[in-house]
Order: C-alpha cells, then structure tokens, then sequence
C-alpha cells in the first residue's frame, strides 16, 4: 500500500514516486525510507508519466528547442506531449531525492530522472523527451515507459543567477528558476543530508536547503547572523488545487552562498583585535576581527593561524570555518569570528574570512620534544626528529607514531583518498617530520598544567623528511646472530657454572664479613650522633625544668624558662629530624652537593617567594657521602636562618673547588645582626653552634660576618680529601 499523501516531508517524495513508477513496466527499487522537510514539485511531478497516452505517440512536429516555448505551452497543447530537444547546464541535482533542474538560456525547469542519474551543477547536457504536465508547471520526461535522454556534452561555470525581489518568490513564473535571494541567516540545522537555512527576509522567513551535508560534515555555521546572498533553484509547493502554497530555494554548492560584501567590508574596516585581548573576560557575543597567517589550513573544518598586530605575527589559535575559499598555508587574511576558549587556549567559532594576498609560508622552529613538553607551542609551526615506530593508512589521513626522545608523538597527515604516504616508510627508518604542535586537553585546574602529550598536524607530504632508514641490524638478523652466539654460550655454561659455585660461596663468606664491619660502624656513629646531641639536649632540658620548678614564685622567670624549655625541645626535634635524614646519606654520592642543595632548598625559596642561587666555581668533582651531608647541613641551616630571622629577599650559595681546599658561602641581604652580641639563650646559637661543629668534623674553619642592616655571610673552608698533585 502507498503511504498516505498527507503534506509531510515524510512520505510525499515516496508517495508521488510511487505513482509515477507503477505507470511503467520496470520500474527501479524506491527506497522505503526517504525523509525530508520539504514537498517538493520535483519529485511529485514524475507522476505527469502518468498521463502519458498509452500509444506512447509524441507529437510529430518539429521538437520544442527552448524552456520558453515550453513554458509558454498551453494546456491542452501539453497533453498532446510536444517532442522537445534542449541545451543547457545542470543548475541542481540531488539523484536520492529524484531532482534534476536544467536551465537554458530563456528559462530553468524539471527533468525527470532516476537514482541512477547522477549530475553535478554545471554540467553541460543535451536532453530531449516529451513536454508534460507537473502539478504546478510543465516539466520535461521521456515517452511513455522511457525517461528523458540526458547527454553530458561538458562542464562549465553556473550561469549568472536572476536576483529575485521577496515579493516575487512565491511567483509561479519563477518556479525552477536559477536566481539569487538576499537575507539574513537566522539557523542553520541539519535534516537528513541536507543543510537547512533559515533566511530572514525583510522579516519574513524563508527556506533554503543545502545539500551534501550527511552526518560528519561541518554545518556551514560560519554563516549564522550574517547577509548573506544565495544562488539557487526556487522550488514550488502545490496547494493540492493546482497553485501554489509556498516555495523553497536549492541551493546546489557551499560556494553559492556568499556573504555580502559591504557587510564583510564595514567588518574588515575596524581594527583588529590584539592577540592578547582574546583572553579578556567575558567574552563579546559579537564577532571580532583579527588579522594573520594561515600556518596550517583544513578544508572544510578550519585553520591554524598566527596572528599578525601592528605588522609582528604574535600568538597562534584555531579559526574553525568550513567557507569554501581555498585556504592554504601563507595566506594573509582578515577572519572575524566568535572567540571561545578550548583547551586554556583562545579558538574563533563560524568564522568568515576575506584572503588579501598569498605571501610565503612562515619558516618552522626546529625544537627537541623536552621543549614541546615544557613549553607553550600548541598552534606553532615546528619541526622536530624522531625514529617512526608505525605506520597506519586511511580513509582521509595518515597516522606515524614517531618516538621523539622518550616521547611518543603521533603525526597526523591528511590526504586525498588512494594517495597515502605512509607505507612509504619502513619501521625504524629516521624521520624530521614538520607541522602543527596540537596539545591534547589540559587536565582539571590545580593538575600539572604541562602537556603530558601531543601531536604534530603536518600541511602536506613535504612536510616529512627520510634522514636516514633502518640499520641493517633488523630484529629477524639480530634473531639469528643471537641463536649462533646462544649455541656457543651453552658449550662454555657447564664450566662458568661450576665456576659460579665456588665464586658464590666465597662471597658469602665476604658478604658476612662486610655486614658485620657495616653494621659496627654504623652503631658506632648513630652512638656518636645521639650522645653529641640529644643527650646534652635532654640533660639542658631537665635543668631548665628544675629550674623553672624552683622559681615557682616568680612568674616570669618561670615563664621565660619554660620558653627556653620549649625552644630546646623544638631544636631536639630538628637534630633527630636530621639525623634520621642522615641515615641515608648513603645514596647521596651518585649526586652532586650542588644539585643537591638546590633540590633541597628551591621548593622552600619559591614558596616564600625568595631568589636563590647556588653557584660553583672551580672544576667541581665528586664528594664522599658524609662531606656532602655536612655541606648540605651547613647550607641549609644558613638558608632558614636568612629565611626566618633576617627575612631576606635573595641567597647566594657558591660552592667553591680549588687546588687544595673546597669552601662554601652563603650570603643573604636580610637583616643581618651583631654576632658579638647574640644572647646565649636565643634559638640562633643551636644553628651557629651546629655549623661550627660540622666544620670542625670536616678539619674545616667557620667563620660567620654581619652587621645590623647589611645582611649576612656564612663560610665554611675544608681541606680538599682529593687534592691536586
């Protein structure tokens, strides 16, 4: 059963198909699930076959030779089905849908075809079939059972469209006709694979339908809110009593719908926006007007560009826009579009763009992976090396995934279809590839902020370079170098293993031995360590408390006693801190003292906001674990010192390595003091004594110079355990 001709987009073009083809014998398989919006003349009017007398008997006269004169025929002569012969050009064509419009030069009008019939707007044809009657205007079919013959004779230009007042779009007279209409686009909305556009004009809505949008592809969004001029096939809508009810324009390609030129005028002459204002909050609603270099263009999705203020190129963003203009890479452009933030970084949304000249593309920056990592380069043009790991071909691009240092980077290349690059390359061969840096999203605010990853978007396929191909040592090659040496080791196993045996046993005689020694020497200085602090600590500690028991009556003599009290328990707990952190000085020869103390102190100097510098003069060489543990003490004693008492703004800690002896000096420019008159119970004296008998275990001298108002210098001299000779 035919679906019920209701009016709905849903089953007219079904409906009325299937009228036509049950009037031939062999009719083509209808799809059973067409979908649209529209009720278009195109397709209702296949069913004029119908019509057709039976005899299949076209008039004998000379063909009809122009849409006017078929046009022009009245009704009865239309039903006599005049022979027409026609030459013109493919104005719309949407085979699914059964729409075919061909226009000559004195009009445009229907052709009835098939699925099977596919042309592309500007198609230079030949037709000839009948004349027969639509519901809202004669159309052109075949004889009866047949279609029209439709020679394609070339391709060309689409001829200059007829601007149509909005009074005259509902004219029966313009009914598939090629004109242009001006308005203003309200929506853009996708139905089936159609664009549809909401045009304002002059306050009056009006459609317009775009095709070859399926799913997948960019809205022409770039288009919203602004005049625009369209060029297209006006389609009538019957009013099922032979009138018409409304009608729609078909617009065939993107390129037939052009903003308007003042508009893009007035918008390009105010001046473009800094790179730095796209940052501002909130936002403007209103697009804005930026001017720059196209570093990398996406046909059909948008491009990279670096923005271009007072003739310096700045920073980079995404222009996002799918306008038909050609972009390609040094293009200088103005873009106005709505700026959004994605990824912590600037893009322009529904951009539009005018191209004011082709200029040569800018030049790379040759960077290492360390540098795309640490730093802000997402939207830069780069250029980096790397050792390709795989390859992967498809449908619209290519995929290498290029090990760059210890980082993984993918490098994205699109290509038109059958033309791939990417099995060009064998595995392991050495790469430069250059292109876009693409940072990936930024994980959630208070995170490291740093990319974690990142992949390079290249122009074309110049843009990878072959340095060098694999070595010849493959794994399969290494494989069988590898089964002949393992053949060999097997002979000689037999006596490395009874070798091993006795090995293994007199090293664990050794490896007891060395524990015990270990093990000794250790107790000895933990022994060493608790008796020259925390044993005086706690004895000073209950003198303090039965003193400050003692002078109950006295208020504040207790109270003073119980401060110092409590700043040596305070200082006991550094000293066993810090000697629990002694404990592993072991691990502490593979490092540097001066790398050291920067690890140590650089997270202490940003957070309270201060400047440190640790420098090293001299040839620096290695240092055993316990002089590195008592520089690294020294040093950091002095920096908390500068830090809490003398409230200082810089230290410097220069480490200094000469023939004979290595010094170390810690300057700082707080408040400084007088060292003679530094009171015995004040906290400082624990820190100035602590250094002094660092040095003194190192064989070293201490020395500490201040003034009030002048800051502060600690040194520490120690002979050098590896001298020159």
């Amino acid at each position: 059963m035919a679906p019920r001709n209701d009016g709905t987009i849903e089953n007219v073009l079904i409906y009325d198909a299937q009228i036509f083809f049950k009037t031939i014998s062999s009719p083509p398989p209808i799809v059973s699930a067409m979908s649209s919006s529209l009720h278009w003349i195109a397709a209702i009017g296949l069913i004029a076959v119908a019509a057709l007398p039976s005899d299949g008997a076209a008039s004998e006269t000379a063909p009809l030779r122009t849409v006017r004169e078929i046009r022009n025929l009245s009704r009865d002569e239309v039903r006599a089905h005049p022979a027409v012969a026609l030459r013109g050009v493919i104005t719309y064509s949407e085979a699914h849908w059964y729409l075919t419009f061909f226009r000559d030069d004195t009009g445009g009008i229907y052709l009835g075809t098939t699925t099977a019939t596919h042309f592309t707007p500007g198609d230079r044809v030949e037709v000839r079939g009948i004349a027969a009657a639509g519901l809202t205007a004669t159309i052109v079919t075949g004889a009866t059972d047949t279609l029209p013959e439709i020679q394609l004779l070339g391709h060309g230009p689409l001829p200059p469209a007829k601007e149509v007042a909005p009074e005259h779009l509902g004219d029966e007279a313009n009914d598939a006709e090629w004109i242009a209409v001006r308005g203003n686009i309200r929506g853009i909305e996708r139905i089936n694979d159609r664009a549809r556009l909401d045009l304002d004009v002059n306050g009056t809505s009006f459609e317009a339908l775009l095709g070859g949008y399926p799913d997948g592809r960019d809205l022409p969004t770039f288009l919203t809110g602004i005049p625009v001029i369209l060029r297209g096939v006006l389609g009538a809508f019957d009013n099922h009593r032979g009138g018409v009810a409304r009608t729609a324009l078909y617009v065939p390609t993107l390129e037939q719908c052009e903003p308007d030129p003042a508009f893009l005028e007035e918008k390009f002459r105010e001046p473009p926006k800094a790179y730095s204002e796209l940052f501002i909050q909130p936002r403007p609603p209103e697009r804005i007007h930026l001017q720059g270099q196209i570093t990398l263009a996406r046909p059909g999705h948008g491009f990279f560009m670096h923005v271009r203020e007072n003739g310096y190129y700045s920073g980079s963003l995404w222009v996002q826009t799918s306008q038909p203009l050609g972009f390609r890479a040094g293009q200088l452009l103005d873009v106005a579009g709505r700026i959004e933030s994605a990824n912590r970084k600037p893009v322009l949304r529904d951009a539009i763009a005018r191209i004011i000249r082709q200029e040569t593309p800018p030049a790379p920056r040759a960077v290492a992976p360390e540098e795309l990592i640490r730093g802000d380069y997402d939207g830069s043009l780069v250029s980096l090396e790397g050792t390709l790991l795989s390859a992967q071909e498809g449908l619209e691009e290519d995929s290498l995934i290029v090990l760059a240092g210890q980082t993984a980077v993918c490098a994205r290349l699109a290509m038109p279809s059958g033309s791939s690059h990417a099995a060009r390359y064998p595995r392991g061969s050495r790469l430069r590839l250059t292109g876009i840096c693409v940072a990936p999203e930024q994980p959630s605010p208070g995170a490291n902020s740093l990319p974690f990853a990142f992949q390079i978007w290249m122009r074309d396929a110049n843009d990878i370079s072959l340095l060098a191909l694999p070595p010849w040592w493959t794994v399969r090659r290494m494989l069988f170098a590898l089964a002949i040496t393992a053949g060999i080791a097997a002979a000689a196993f037999l006596w490395i293993a009874a070798l091993r045996r006795r090995v293994a046993a007199q090293t664990e005689v050794i490896r007891d031995h060395l524990e015990k020694q270990t093990l000794q020497a250790e107790r000895v200085r933990i022994a060493r360590e608790f008796h020259d602090t925390f044993e005086q600590h706690l004895v000073g500690l209950g003198l303090t408390l039965e003193a400050a028991e003692a002078e109950a009556d006295d208020p504040n003599l207790v109270r003073e006693l119980l401060r110092e009290a409590a700043e040596m328990t305070r200082h006991t707990r550094e000293e066993a801190r810090h000697a629990i952190w002694e404990l592993r000085t072991g691990a502490l020869a593979s490092a540097d003292v001066a790398s050291l103390i920067r690890e140590q102190l650089s997270g202490s100097a940003q957070a309270a906001r201060l400047r440190l510098q640790v420098e090293v003069e001299g040839s620096p060489h290695p240092l055993s674990a316990v002089i590195q543990n008592h520089l690294l003490r020294i040093a950091q004693e002095s920096f908390t010192n500068a830090l809490k008492h003398a409230r200082a703004e810089c230290v410097t800690i220069r480490l200094g390595f000469s023939p004979r002896e290595i010094s170390l000096r810690v300057v700082d420019n707080g408040a400084g003091f007088d060292p003679e008159t530094v009171a015995e119970h004040e906290s400082g004296r624990y820190g100035l004594a602590g250094m002094r008998e660092r040095a003194l275990r190192m064989k070293g001298v201490f020395a500490i110079a201040s003034a009030p108002g002048r800051g502060t210098e600690v040194k520490v001299c120690i002979p050098d355990p590896l001298p020159c000779p």
